[in-house]
């Protein structure tokens, strides 16, 4: 009984011991994994005919090395020029069309990822069908569709076929003049008669002009001239315009008591004539 009291005794003084004691961190070295310890080996680099990848051709060592790398230079066919690697693949397009469909420009030979564009000219609307095709976009201009054709991922060759369709056009219709009828800015027809001018009365200094639409003739009447006299120019009674020239004074004859006096204004120049004694 002493002895196992002993040992309790023992054991708490141990426990109490290492709780008294502060933890000493102690820095063990060791080797860095990235520290190399030997020498390298020498190495010849042999590069082996030439390789390449979806992006470049190269020549590449066996360790891993590259060398003459360059971006592929795509040919006629889709392939590149330098290492024969098939870039693309080259297909045909077939496009058909109905009557009434007119084909101005088609491309037929083109490669995975190309757009395809062509156009048509009908009159009428158009729809368009295409088997094979990825995406199909059409702008209408006038007359004349320009199609746009996404190639993405194809395995054949793609059949595009035109079909012309009756669409009735929302006209738009331009406000009818004196000189056009009314037009519609989405297809061109036209609907109604030109209405008559509304014509300005001329005067000798503003020729005449339609108040709807703006028209001059260009013509100007003549003006209205008064008679001129010896001391006031012809006037138009319209505009009031004047040449400037006065006429010669209607003198009478003068005498040895009487100076030539002017009938219209009354101007005299005061010269008499000498006494005939």
């Amino acid at each position: 009984m002493r002895r196992i009291t002993l040992i309790l005794i023992l054991i708490f003084a141990a426990l109490s011991l290492l709780a008294s004691c502060d933890y000493v961190d102690i820095d063990v070295p060791f080797l860095d994994a990235g520290e190399d310890t030997q020498e390298p080996q020498s190495h010849t680099h042999e590069y082996g005919e030439i390789q390449s990848d979806a992006d470049s051709h190269f020549n590449a060592c066996r360790c891993g090395d590259v060398i003459n790398s360059e971006a592929h230079v795509e040919g006629e066919n889709g392939t590149c020029t330098i290492c024969a690697y098939v870039m693309r693949d080259i297909f045909n397009v077939s496009i058909f069309a109905d009557a009434g469909v007119n084909l101005t420009s088609t491309v037929y030979s083109v490669k995975r990822g190309d757009s395809l564009s062509f156009s048509v000219s009908t009159e009428q609307d158009r729809s368009l069908t295409a088997v094979g095709a990825d995406k199909l976009s059409e702008e209408v201009y006038g007359n004349l569709v320009i199609y746009q054709l996404y190639i993405a991922s194809v395995d054949s060759d793609i059949t595009v076929t035109l079909t012309t369709v009756i669409i009735p056009c929302s006209h738009e219709w331009s406000r009818i003049d004196c000189t056009y009828a009314e037009v519609c800015t989405l297809c061109g027809d036209t609907r109604g008669t030109a209405i008559e001018h509304s014509m300005s009365e001329a005067t000798c200094t503003d020729p005449a002009v339609c108040s709807a639409c703006g028209y001059t003739d260009g013509l100007l009447l003549e003006h209205n001239m008064s008679e001129a006299t010896c001391t006031d120019p012809a006037v138009c009674s319209v505009c009031g315009y004047t040449d400037g020239v006065l006429l010669e004074h209607n003198m009478s004859e003068a005498t040895c008591t009487t100076p030539a006096v002017c009938s219209v204004c009354g101007y005299t120049d005061g010269v008499l004539l000498e006494h005939n004694m």
